[in-house]
């Protein structure tokens, strides 16, 4: 009789354990991260050695949930709960993407603004993943690539939703499209951006073909760091080192957000986390993107919180600080 109760206590602890640790649930779970200075990891010929000042870009650490993990993200007031919409799988492929091109797009900013030679070229916009609530799942495929929206040439994302910023949900769009070798054009439906004004496709892009040409070799030594949030601040400190490296004047400044050609900074998730990032090391400034600021404000933490709309905007708050 007892071992009979040994082995039901013994299967019914497992069952729980796997319930609890090895069952996947559709949320992520963001937690702080760390902090890393990009001066040092910026590297091209006649760099300055001793840039003045730090700049931090912040991370945070995304978990996929289990039922344990979920119960931890609502319990812990550090941590937030996000609803997650694809695989894991595609999710690293997307973010690793998206880091390498918000690389090229720092170069590009920090290069014009610096009045260094620049030149970004792309071949359109590849689609990963079409999502359940799109209203384009009959009309466009994985694997598409979205060459112009509306007879407006669209060779990088930035292009397509700058374009779909001015267009309200339940429109109508038409896509010329590369398909198998051919071009063919189709008209797709628009649906309500969920992060701000006007509509998205819903589907999950990268940018296809994309090459930069410039006179000077940038080489960004990042590692295990994903995604596209620490565009504004790999332009910072690429234009920081092309003018010599005293754009901070010795002051220690973190902050997010992304950044497109145009140098637009465009909102990030988990801004809470990323704040108490920059609080631990110090950092005085905290830049963000207006359309994140409202909760930034919340969560300050101490920290001089910088809403900025564009790079240029970030920029001359940094001339303009002496101390």
């Amino acid at each position: 009789m007892k071992l009979k109760r040994f082995f039901f206590l013994l299967i019914l602890s497992a069952a729980i354990f796997f319930a609890l640790f090895r069952v996947k649930l559709p949320y992520l779970l963001i937690l702080p991260g760390e902090a890393k200075n990009v001066l040092p990891l910026i590297e091209f010929p006649h760099r300055p050695m001793n840039p003045s000042g730090k700049l931090y870009l912040t991370t945070v650490y995304v978990i996929h949930t289990t039922p344990a993990f979920y119960l931890f993200g609502i319990l812990d007031p550090h941590a937030e709960l996000l609803h997650d919409r694809i695989s894991s799988a595609l999710n690293n492929k997307i973010e690793t993407e998206q880091m390498s091109e918000s690389q090229l797009m720092a170069e590009v900013v920090a290069f014009k603004a610096a009045d260094s030679p620049v030149q970004l070229e792309g071949t359109g916009v590849k689609i990963l993943k079409i999502l359940k609530i799109s209203p384009n799942k009959k009309i466009l495929k994985k694997g598409d690539i979205i060459i112009k929206i509306n007879h407006h040439p669209s060779p990088f994302i930035s292009s397509i939703l700058s374009y779909l910023t001015h267009v309200k949900p339940g429109k109508t769009v038409r896509l010329t499209i590369l398909r198998k070798g051919g071009k063919i054009r189709v008209h797709a439906n628009t649906m309500k951006n969920p992060s701000g004004k006007g509509s998205r496709l819903g589907i999950w892009v990268v940018n296809s073909g994309i090459k930069l040409k410039s006179q000077i070799p940038v080489h960004i030594q990042l590692r295990h760091i994903e995604g596209s949030s620490a565009g504004l601040i790999l332009s910072l400190g690429i234009y920081d080192l092309l003018k010599g490296g005293n754009l901070l004047k010795g002051q220690i400044v973190a902050g997010t957000g992304t950044i497109d050609p145009e140098g637009n900074v465009g909102p990030i998730e988990g801004i809470a986390q990323k704040i108490r990032t920059a609080a631990a090391v110090q950092a005085r400034y905290f830049f963000c993107p207006v359309q994140n600021y409202a909760k930034a404000l919340k969560n300050a933490d101490g920290l001089k919180i910088i809403p900025v709309k564009n790079f240029n905007q970030a920029l001359k708050f940094l001339k303009n600080k002496q101390t």
